[in-house]
């Protein structure tokens, strides 16, 4: 499930664009990035990220911030609850 937030009005330092969680999760590839920091965090099992054809392996309860405009894509890698990545 995905939550997502309206952007504020005004320029803040920090804002939740969205939330999501243990849903079916495809792999996902952003070659241009995402327009705003990007957040990912596991919760059990494991994903891949690769961030400007670096990647890396991201255990349960780690997360990694990938900033805005950079290329990177992410997927589930775990054999628990196969599909999906609670990122």
């Amino acid at each position: 499930m995905r939550i997502a937030f309206k952007q504020p009005s005004q320029q803040m330092p920090l804002f939740c664009e969205s939330i999501g969680y243990q849903w079916q999760q495809p792999p996902i590839k952003r070659p241009k990035g995402y327009y705003v920091f990007h957040w990912l965090q596991t919760e059990a099992g494991t994903g891949i990220v690769t961030v400007n054809d670096h990647s890396i392996t991201l255990g349960p309860n780690q997360g990694i911030l990938i900033r805005a405009g950079v290329a990177h894509n992410y997927q589930s890698s775990s054999l628990i609850r196969p599909g999906k990545l609670p990122f």
